[in-house]
């Protein structure tokens, strides 16, 4: 099974935005193409709200990432507990650091 786990996460990135890009992946049909192709697919949503939030100074930036990046090791950690297949959807890059991490847990 695959377990689509959302990451709107954007504040290590040289612009605000790429939170968007989870949700955008969703009303673009990414569920329903991977069950098209015959995969079993759970989306499990979004892993936290960021919504508006904007960083006010650079250790704002650093404490949100941090927790931004335990949260999702938590989630793809979780996934490969439940015998899934986790696939992180997000915005920048920087969440690879989760997703890796959960990974490991595993690895």
């Amino acid at each position: 099974m695959i377990e689509i786990i959302g990451a709107p996460f954007d504040v290590c990135g040289k612009r605000l935005g790429s939170r968007l890009g989870p949700i955008a992946m969703r009303l673009e049909g990414l569920v329903d193409g991977l069950r098209r192709l015959g995969h079993d697919v759970t989306d499990t949503g979004a892993v936290f709200d960021l919504d508006a939030w904007v960083p006010k100074s650079d250790s704002d930036r650093y404490a949100r990432a941090n927790e931004a990046y335990r949260e999702i090791t938590n989630r793809v950690a979780g996934a490969h507990r439940n015998g899934g297949v986790p696939f992180v959807i997000g915005g920048d890059h920087s969440i690879s650091i989760g997703s890796i991490a959960g990974a490991l847990r595993k690895y």
